[in-house]
């Protein structure tokens, strides 16, 4: 744990990985914890029963994608040992199948999703008068 991986000894490689890819998992399921949470707080500023809805569809949306996107992670060989043992002998999927659906599932709503929903709630619906 906390070394380069060009530090780990061959022998721990395996392990390490293991708990690599475990740990990518509660990162995901970490991202879409937080992407709900405030999805979740803009509920309460919601007026309009459409914005509700928008935002249970978001919450719903996250929460697919990126579960599936966790799933991908164990799901990609067969068997689950191959992801970090690679002379297991069995099959996968090509790589740039989870690196496309990972690079999807945090740009969706990293940079297009939550912000515009965020400035449409934060400033459109809640604009302060110039009185």
């Amino acid at each position: 744990m906390g070394s380069h991986m060009a530090d780990i000894a061959p022998a721990d490689f395996r392990e390490a990985v293991k708990i690599l890819y475990a740990g990518e998992v509660f990162a995901i399921f970490a991202v879409a914890i937080s992407k709900t949470s405030f999805a979740v707080t803009l509920l309460r500023l919601a007026t309009q029963p459409w914005q509700r809805w928008g935002l249970w569809y978001i919450i719903g949306s996250i929460n697919l994608i990126m579960g599936l996107c966790g799933l991908f992670q164990y799901i990609q060989c067969s068997p689950v040992s191959k992801i970090w043992d690679i002379t297991v002998p069995g099959t996968c999927w090509d790589p740039m199948v989870t690196i496309r659906y990972a690079l999807f599932a945090g740009c969706e709503f990293s940079f297009w999703g939550m912000p515009n929903v965020s400035f449409f709630f934060l400033v459109r619906s809640h604009s302060v008068s110039g009185k």
